[in-house]
């Protein structure tokens, strides 16, 4: 051993460094309980460069015959989930970064699955290609649920003309209800609240799902919806099956929680949370009114840190830089790959944004949020957009745009409102959506089924409503009864309507405030209090915390620390 004495200042000072180092790693928490307190980050250093994540291996091996190509899917699943389907050719590169042309497939994909638990596939239909049912199922990317629980088979025939390339087969496992207790909660926090490392994990896990060709497909998944569904009755205003109706909050819950599936999947994590934006992170009306789209962000999101800037106006509001941008929209500044196929008709293959482009448009206030929680009522005749869920998720009068206005405030891929999805900042905004109405019906307490509306009683003397249809118990609202499913899929309203069904994640409330009326200052601002004034309705506060994943890092980190400091202070 070297006497202490011996050491040079240097030497001294890096063994300080190293040991506190090793005692705060040490002392970072190993649990991943939602009360386990963490002191919330600056804004600067919340924000700070990640390094680059790169994805686990969660493709699987689809047999002796599979030539090479394997399948990602979602499952496990709970019964009457659906199980997403890829298709992966050799080679995939998960980053997106150096796969072919997204329009072009040399391929075709045929699917069949088992009818029932331990019985071997047979052709059935699928969700796929924006259209309802389609059989037989063919596709690289194919959507089905399985009837029922436990195990069951996919197989896939790849050919490339008439010549047979592979046999892709894949076992499939279907939860029994009640057999998910034990699964880790997802913890969502406003994308300002996490870990860079986490917001790093975000992208990459986006990037991946593009590169399998899944986000295409969850775009046309939200597409489907806006098929009239009210019966083609003459003279009757379209009614949608998850848009302007009762539906559509709880339409979106499982469209967002279907999605925090494939990422908790591809990331290997399930405590995983998707991030949300806080819309009413802004200093007044008169702030809004002085922004213009040629200025600098006027929130951080919008940064190349997070989901890139507003697009250049003169290439088509094309995104020029971040993450999410395209190297087929001409800017020199984008390396990234983020397109989505030419067959989808939109004119465009690239994201565009154009912030604050829209006249007469206004994000909501915390002001108006509060207006709106305040309400008792899910909704009322003739349950449509101009009501409670109307007000509460479309916006306008005294309740502020909760949803449509920041659609059009962000302009450009978000305007587009059946494929808005292909921006990313779509998650972000429609979790907040769902962070509000999972806020309102803890408050009301209306986590019970007499809270749903339309009733059959709510309907009595409304057979000229269109999509009310007569049947034996009544007259339906076709698609928007507490026991109907949510098309395309078997999932009921009643079955993400009370407690059970949002067990798999909680919200931390947001250490984001905007800064107080008549300050135009950046709006990224931090407030003393930490949280806004409608995020503590919930009465329980969730710190923010490193993922598990963050935490598992932190303790290997200590090991390494400690050692390090053990060999210093021993040189001979």
């Amino acid at each position: 051993m070297v006497p202490a004495a011996s050491l040079t200042p240097l030497m001294r000072l890096l063994l300080a460094a190293l040991a506190l180092a090793a005692t705060t790693a040490l002392a970072a928490p190993q649990s991943s309980s939602a009360t386990a307190p963490r002191q919330s980050s600056s804004p600067t250093t919340s924000s700070s460069a990640a390094p680059a994540f790169t994805l686990p291996n969660t493709l699987t091996d689809a047999g002796p015959r599979a030539n090479g190509f394997t399948v990602w899917h979602s499952a496990p699943v709970p019964a009457s989930w659906p199980v997403i389907f890829s298709a992966a050719p050799p080679n995939l590169d998960l980053s997106n970064r150096n796969n072919p042309s997204i329009d072009s497939e040399p391929f075709v994909f045929t699917w069949t699955f088992s009818p029932q638990p331990n019985t071997p596939p047979q052709p059935a239909a699928c969700t796929i290609a924006g259209m309802p049912f389609v059989s037989p199922c063919v596709g690289r990317v194919v959507e089905f649920t399985f009837a029922g629980a436990g195990d069951f088979t996919a197989q896939c025939i790849v050919t490339r003309g008439n010549e047979r390339v592979g046999v892709l087969t894949v076992p499939i496992t279907i939860q029994r209800p009640g057999s998910g207790a034990d699964r880790q909660r997802a913890t969502r926090r406003e994308f300002r609240d996490l870990h860079p490392a986490d917001w790093s994990r975000f992208v990459s896990a986006a990037m991946g799902l593009k590169a399998l060709r899944i986000w295409d497909h969850m775009s046309l998944t939200h597409a489907m919806t806006f098929l009239n569904t009210s019966g083609g009755m003459p003279g009757a205003s379209p009614r949608t099956s998850a848009h302007s109706s009762p539906a559509f909050l709880t339409w979106h819950r499982v469209y967002v929680r279907i999605f925090e599936r494939l990422f908790e999947k591809i990331l290997g994590d399930e405590s995983f949370g998707l991030p949300f934006q806080l819309s009413t992170d802004h200093p007044n009306l008169a702030w809004l009114r002085s922004f213009r789209p040629s200025a600098a962000s006027p929130y951080p999101l919008f940064t190349d840190k997070y989901v890139g800037p507003s697009g250049d106006l003169a290439r088509g509001s094309a995104v020029p830089s971040g993450p999410f941008c395209s190297t087929n929209s001409g800017s020199s500044a984008c390396t990234s790959k983020w397109e989505y196929p030419q067959r989808l008709g939109l004119g465009t293959t690239f994201v565009q944004r154009a912030l604050g482009n829209a006249t007469n448009v206004r994000l909501p206030t915390a002001e108006q949020v509060a207006l709106m929680m305040d309400l008792t009522e899910y909704d009322v005749a003739p349950f449509d957009s101009a009501k409670f869920v109307g007000a509460f998720a479309m916006g306008g009068g005294p309740f502020g745009g909760m949803h449509n206005d920041v659609h059009r405030w962000i302009g450009g891929t978000m305007l587009n409102v059946r494929y808005s999805i292909l921006d990313p900042v779509f998650l972000l905004h429609h979790n907040n959506v769902e962070r509000l109405f999972y806020l309102w019906q803890k408050q009301h307490s209306c986590q019970v089924a007499s809270c749903w509306r339309p009733r059959t009683s709510d309907l009595n003397g409304m057979a000229d409503l269109p999509g009310v249809v007569a049947t034996r118990s009544g007259l339906r609202l076709r698609g928007h009864m507490i026991d109907d499913e949510m098309h395309p899929w078997r999932i009921r309203h009643q079955d993400v309507w009370g407690a059970d069904g949002v067990s798999d994640y909680v919200y931390a409330d947001p250490k984001v405030a905007g800064p107080p009326p008549g300050n135009l200052a950046d709006p990224a601002t931090r407030g003393a209090g930490g949280s806004d004034k409608n995020s503590t309705r919930s009465g329980s506060t969730v710190f923010d915390r490193p993922s598990a994943a963050m935490t598992r890092w932190s303790v290997g980190m200590a090991g390494v620390l400690a050692t390090a400091v053990s060999l210093m202070a021993s040189v001979v």
